[in-house]
């Protein structure tokens, strides 16, 4: 017996599920030594000569794409993240007057000035 062919909305959805996978799958695989910017295979070096079991992962993060390397140093796992051009990546901070705000009224009222005698 035959088998029922499939409805092309059927299709489409196996398709872009397939697709999906591939990408994912992608996005979370690990780089070979071939695939890292060299600024920041040489960068990594220099800030961690000592580092052992380091693999490196491809990601995006607020707009940056990141090379970020997971390793162990002394005993300890750590993870460490560098821009194309090999630079240390930080985080955007939040502006210090958008933090003032956002603390309760009185937070910083805990430090009484003594006058000096």
């Amino acid at each position: 017996m035959a088998r029922p062919s499939r409805s092309p909305v059927r299709k489409l959805l196996a398709r872009a599920w397939g697709a999906g996978v591939l990408i994912l799958a992608g996005c979370m695989s690990h780089l070979t030594v071939y695939q890292v910017p060299s600024p920041v295979l040489r960068a990594f070096k220099a800030a961690y000569p000592t580092a052992t079991e380091v693999e490196f992962r491809e990601q995006v993060r607020q707009g940056v794409k990141l090379y970020t390397a997971e390793f162990m140093e002394d005993g300890f796992p750590h993870e460490v993240d560098y821009t194309f051009d090999g630079k240390p990546y930080a985080p955007l901070k939040r502006p210090a007057a958008a933090e003032a705000e956002s603390e309760p009224a009185g937070a910083g009222d805990d430090k009484k000035e003594t006058p000096e005698p």
